[in-house]
């Protein structure tokens, strides 16, 4: 991982953390925050090494955490979890097919909350799941999947156009254009 790299990932987690604070309308409307982390994680472990899902999910996983009123670490460790776990299996899911990528966010969006869930009434007893939580679940997955295709292609996109093509390559493409 390389400096542009892990400045773009890092400015990546502010953003998404900010949006999932700040956008106050699916709260209104489904009752959950715009899932951005979970899409981010799958994003870290399909195209960087450990070292970006451990970047994503310390740093997102504590700002989230600072912002929620889940205890402090929950959100880490369900995300670095499932991220490593995504990161050692990489090479046996075709994640370059667009439907891939959105059953993956699906399965990151819905596994989580779960674990967020799960942690939390393991510390807390008396937590108890109930409707609400499961719609927000039901959102949070869904809108991970809708988001996961789009951080590959805005990643893709800033790819492009912070990284120098050789002279050879470039002589090539405009060869390729005429």
């Amino acid at each position: 991982m390389n400096r542009p790299q892990f400045i773009t990932l890092a400015v990546a987690i502010y953003v998404a953390v900010f949006l999932e604070v700040r956008v106050d309308f699916t709260r209104a409307w489904f009752g959950a925050p715009l899932a951005l982390l979970p899409a981010l994680i799958v994003y870290a472990s399909i195209r960087y090494s450990i070292w970006g899902v451990t970047l994503v999910a310390v740093v997102g996983g504590l700002w989230i955490d600072s912002f929620s009123a889940t205890p402090l670490g929950v959100s880490v460790a369900s995300m670095f979890a499932l991220g490593m776990l995504l990161n050692r299996k990489k090479e046996y899911l075709m994640h370059d097919h667009p439907i891939v990528r959105i059953l993956l966010g699906l399965a990151m969006g819905l596994l989580v909350p779960v674990l967020n869930f799960f942690m939390v009434a393991m510390i807390w007893e008396g937590t108890a799941f109930n409707l609400t939580q499961l719609g927000s679940v039901a959102f949070c997955s869904v809108s991970t999947a809708i988001l996961t295709p789009f951080m590959f292609r805005i990643f893709a996109r800033l790819h492009r156009t912070f990284t120098f093509r050789s002279m050879r390559e470039a002589s090539l493409v405009a060869k390729a254009l005429r």
